[in-house]
């Protein structure tokens, strides 16, 4: 469960609620188990305050629940939940295209180029929890050049619900490179202030969300 993953020791609690929500998001942490705040502490490689602590946020988010004297439920989303929540963020993120083409400064656009390598490098590394960490850095950096910061909240409230319960699998077979390459696709789209293409790249992208979700390999 990540027991070798390094916390910075600044933060702790946030850097806990954001590994442990990155691995019920994976399925590193299965829908319908039950953790103690202990056991997670130890894989973890910090105190259990943090953890638990960290357990209240996402339960107060509606990832897990609480169950007495056992630990935390991983509550489990629908697929139905899951279509609503990718036709929402294409809804979204797609006319966002247009306004971070007309507010990003050249220099704000190549900062997101980083962001989309880092991705690129933790799927070579099939590194599922670290994939999903670096896909969010982008998305969120990303939308925050179309100047909206309702639309960035909005976003990673969407993200936050989702269970990507095929990232596991397709991250230990090596599978997610092509998703990794679109983002540096994206990136090179808004630095050449096509809107149109940008627009295309960011619908197909979110499109093959859905079969990350359910584990199916996209297509180069």
């Amino acid at each position: 469960m990540g027991g070798n993953r390094e916390i910075d020791r600044h933060s702790v609690r946030e850097q806990v609620r954001t590994i442990l929500h990155a691995q019920i998001q994976t399925g590193e942490l299965a829908a319908g188990s039950i953790y103690s705040a202990v056991a997670l502490a130890e894989a973890l490689g910090v105190s259990a305050t943090p953890v638990r602590e960290a357990l209240m946020d996402l339960a107060n988010a509606g990832l897990v629940e609480a169950i007495r004297n056992r630990g935390y439920r991983v509550r489990t989303i629908s697929a139905s939940e899951l279509d609503e929540i990718v036709a929402i963020r294409t809804w979204l993120e797609v006319p966002a295209m247009d306004l971070i083409v007309e507010h990003a400064t050249d220099r704000e656009i190549e900062a997101l180029r980083p962001l989309a390598e880092r991705i690129c490098e933790e799927a070579r590394r099939r590194d599922a929890t670290g994939f999903l960490m670096a896909d969010g850095a982008f998305h969120a950096a990303m939308l925050e050049l179309a100047r909206n910061p309702r639309l960035v909240k909005i976003v990673g409230e969407l993200r936050g619900q989702t269970h990507l319960i095929g990232l596991q699998r397709l991250g230990a077979a090596g599978d997610l490179e092509a998703s990794g390459a679109e983002h540096l696709e994206i990136v090179d789209a808004i630095a050449a202030r096509n809107v149109s293409l940008a627009r295309s790249l960011m619908r197909r992208h979110l499109s093959h969300a859905r079969g990350i979700w359910a584990g199916v390999k996209e297509e180069a």
